[in-house]
């Protein structure tokens, strides 16, 4: 399940990804943080995948990020910052980070809520 937020309080879309999800979801999930008008054209994301179970190989990665790199550019950058505690996890999303980067992409991998936020907001 992915259920997202926009907390205007910090201006950072929080979103909490739980259970098992599929590269289809995640995919989804792309698209309609694309086709929303109510984020700002400077992002910030905080994905929580703490709770989740990619059901995803690494090709899925680069599928992802080729899905990611497919959509219409509505935002002049995005900065996503992802928590996970799982080292399995961890080396999908790193290849994801990776693959996805660009000058206005950029993808960080956290364990620390804190952090996370504190690079979204301040750097």
């Amino acid at each position: 399940m992915i259920i997202s937020l926009y907390n205007s309080d910090i201006n950072i879309l929080e979103v909490k990804i739980s259970g098992h999800v599929t590269i289809g979801e995640l995919k989804e999930h792309l698209k309609d943080i694309n086709n929303r008008q109510d984020l700002p054209k400077q992002l910030h994301i905080l994905t929580d995948t703490i709770d989740a179970i990619f059901t995803s190989s690494p090709n899925d990665s680069k599928s992802a990020a080729d899905f990611n790199y497919s959509l219409p550019k509505r935002y002049d950058h995005i900065k996503v910052a992802i928590l996970t505690d799982d080292p399995n996890q961890t080396s999908i999303i790193l290849l994801f980070q990776h693959l996805a980067r660009s000058k206005n992409y950029n993808v960080k991998v956290f364990v620390l809520k804190e952090n996370a936020t504190q690079w979204l907001r301040y750097t």
